[in-house]
């Protein structure tokens, strides 16, 4: 009742400046209590946005839960192979087949199935699989199919012949055909695959009447090529006049492998002169001297006993580098060797300098050559493109020294003579290394057996470079009996050297059966 009793005119403050006071507070409080609402506002959009999050969050959870039950459910059984029909008469289908021999073809016959094994015991899959003979004699039936599958040929046809030499004195005849059509644009290599098989014999003895029956034999199979591709086997291009027709010009062009030809020239130019044998003698010398010592960095190539020539670089990249090492007395990699040593050993390649400059020129030159012809077939204005890179290389011939000069011109006559031939929109490709590429492959194929003479397994070198697929499988199968493998084989080869071995061995050890001891009485 005091406070009520209070008047205002006891204050100092005027009833003015009060009621002022009070209704600033009072907008203040409004302001607060309007930011303290757009806040709740907020929150409650945010407890809104949480509460989906977590919503969404519990139906990953619930999917997640729902992976894991099926992956463990999936872990209980194992994996099922897809459905793969299988050749008449087989257990094995045909994709498995199809597989099973693309991974012979990098790892071998007798590895295929532990690799296989390995990936399937790895995904816990359970599937029976082949020994590594039965992969083997699906393999021989298949590259016999691919050999006789009656293909005619075409217009543009030319067959690539050469010979693989192993153990026991048998060559092995390949014959490839490669259609001009198929060659890759200029600037491209040409890849293995555009090749196919379409013959193959071992033989010893290949005399030019033995490849005439061949050429005319594949001839009535397959009608007459447009062309013939050889290396400097005489036996092997001069038989194709086989197809020349009397009195007149042999419809069937006959081309020979540039690299071989570029080998014999690198020969005739270097290797058959006095200074060359003695480099090469002294070469060998030097090896056997210098790969047990501290010199070992500096021990020389080993020497090729074939195609020496075609593999000369690496032999003339070493004398050129050893050569530099001489007169670079503080090279990093003479530290340990004293000048007496270097020149005890190496000294002889300073009287060479003059020819090495010469032999590596030429050799250059060669190789430049041949990296053309590998990314371009002859045709119309090839010769200009050889001699326009040849300058750009090089410079013009009277600045290389007389070999490489020689070298250049045999390489341009080659590319002229074969130009003048063609007639206006033709290409010819002139390397037989696709086909070597193919000895190669089967080499890796046959493993250990190549060092035992040609075996059964010659039947499977098409698919070198062959893709084998389901369908050719199912085909290959039905046509190709293990039986017509069989007389296939013994048609081709007759007995091999690993069965002449194995009766070598058989007899021996007959013979020295012990009789056993005397009975006496």
């Amino acid at each position: 009742m005091a406070v009520l009793n209070i008047r205002l005119d006891q204050f100092k403050t005027s009833a003015y400046e009060i009621a002022r006071t009070l209704l600033k507070s009072r907008r203040n409080l409004a302001a607060e209590v309007e930011q303290l609402n757009a806040e709740i506002a907020q929150l409650k959009r945010c407890n809104e946005e949480l509460q989906q999050e977590q919503r969404r969050l519990q139906d990953q959870a619930e999917a997640l839960r729902e992976v894991q039950e099926e992956n463990e459910s999936l872990k209980q059984k194992p994996i099922s192979l897809p459905a793969d029909l299988a050749p008449k008469g087989h257990s094995f289908g045909a994709k498995m087949i199809a597989m099973l021999i693309e991974v012979a073809k990098r790892v071998g016959f007798a590895s295929a199935s532990k690799v296989v094994r390995l990936v399937f015991d790895f995904l816990n899959i359970e599937a029976k699989l082949p020994t590594g003979e039965a992969i083997r004699t699906w393999a021989r039936r298949i590259g016999i199919h691919l050999l006789e599958d009656g293909e005619q040929s075409s217009d543009d046809e030319y067959w690539i012949a050469d010979h693989s030499a192993q153990v026991g004195g048998e060559t092995l005849l390949t014959i490839s055909r490669l259609r001009m059509s198929d060659l890759p644009a200029a600037g491209e290599t040409l890849s293995r695959d555009k090749l196919k098989v379409i013959h193959v014999l071992p033989g010893k003895h290949w005399t030019r009447d033995k490849m005439r029956d061949v050429y005319r034999e594949l001839t009535q199979q397959r009608g007459k090529p447009a062309g013939l591709l050889t290396d400097g086997a005489v036996e092997l291009f001069e038989s194709a006049d086989v197809w020349a027709e009397k009195g007149g010009k042999n419809p069937v062009r006959v081309v020979r492998d540039i690299k071989h030809l570029a080998a014999n020239s690198l020969e005739r130019l270097v290797g058959k002169s006095d200074r060359f044998k003695e480099f090469t003698k002294l070469l060998g010398q030097t090896r056997s001297q210098v790969q047990q010592t501290e010199l070992a960095a500096f021990t020389p190539p080993r020497q090729k006993t074939k195609a020496r020539f075609m593999n000369l670089g690496p032999t003339l990249d070493w004398a050129d580098m050893a050569s530099w090492h001489l007169s670079q007395p503080h090279s990093k990699s003479r530290k340990e060797i004293t000048a007496d040593r270097m020149n005890e050993k190496l000294g002889w390649l300073r009287s060479f300098r003059h020819e090495l400059a010469c032999w590596v020129q030429c050799e250059a030159v060669m190789t430049h050559c041949l990296g053309f012809y590998e990314r371009h077939a002859v045709e119309s204005g090839s010769t200009r493109k050889l001699e326009a890179c040849l300058d750009e290389t090089f410079g013009p011939r009277d600045q290389l020294c007389e070999i490489a000069g020689t070298m250049r011109d045999d390489m341009l006559a080659y590319c002229r003579d074969l130009e003048s031939d063609l007639e206006p929109g033709e290409r010819v490709w002139t390397l037989t290394d696709n086909l070597e590429s193919i000895f190669g492959g089967f080499k890796q194929l046959e493993r250990q057996q190549s060092k035992g003479g040609f075996t059964s397994l010659i039947a499977a070198l098409p698919l070198v470079n062959t893709t084998v697929t389901p369908d050719l499988v199912r085909t290959a199968l039905t046509n190709i009996s293990v039986k017509r493998m069989k007389a296939w084989t013994h048609e081709k080869l007759g007995t091999t050297l690993t069965a002449k071995r194995q009766l070598a061995y058989a007899e021996a050890t007959a013979k020295k059966q012990p009789s056993g001891p005397k009975k006496t009485k």
